[in-house]
């Protein structure tokens, strides 16, 4: 994430991320998806303050759908700008992780 976004969402709280997650679950295939304001990620804690991108956490509960060990997910984050007028989508990142 640009840290200058980042920390400039901090005082404005115009920006939230929607990740979807596709990933089998004791078998069947399960779809989650969540809307997480910016601000409410977290920088890793080796995150070097003078870099102009900070690496993210974000805390997600999938409840009892926990992925199978070895299970390929299907990620989609997508990056939303809020305003008056609507929501704007200002950046899409899909990602295969494992399988």
């Amino acid at each position: 994430m640009n840290r200058g976004l980042y920390e400039a969402d901090a005082h404005n709280g115009r920006f939230s991320v929607e990740l979807t997650f596709t990933y089998s679950s004791r078998g069947t295939l399960v779809t989650r998806t969540f809307d997480v304001p910016l601000h409410d990620a977290r920088p890793e804690d080796d995150a070097d303050a003078r870099a102009s991108f900070v690496e993210l956490t974000i805390p997600l509960d999938v409840g009892d759908a926990v992925p199978d060990a070895g299970a390929a997910i299907d990620g989609e984050i997508v990056l939303v700008r809020t305003s008056g007028d609507g929501r704007v989508v200002v950046d899409v990142s899909r990602l295969t992780a494992g399988g």
